[in-house]
């Protein structure tokens, strides 16, 4: 009854992560090394996403992207 998969960003397309959810499972994206990489994976829509930057992350979206819900 598995129904989450960790994915990586790099090779990872939007396609993938649409068709997967389609399937009815839960999509996490990492690693996350940078705000650049944060915003990759925000574009790619994923369920959840981590990151090894999180106050670097937090204080960007905060000034920048106050729409993104960081949890």
């Amino acid at each position: 009854d598995i129904n989450r998969i960790g994915c990586r960003l790099e090779g990872t397309t939007r396609d993938m992560i649409k068709k997967a959810k389609k399937e009815g499972f839960k999509i996490t994206l990492w690693p996350g090394h940078s705000v650049e990489d944060f915003l990759l994976g925000v574009m790619l829509e994923p369920d959840d996403l981590c990151t090894d930057v999180p106050v670097e992350v937090m204080t960007w979206v905060k000034e920048n992207a106050p729409w993104i819900t960081i949890k």
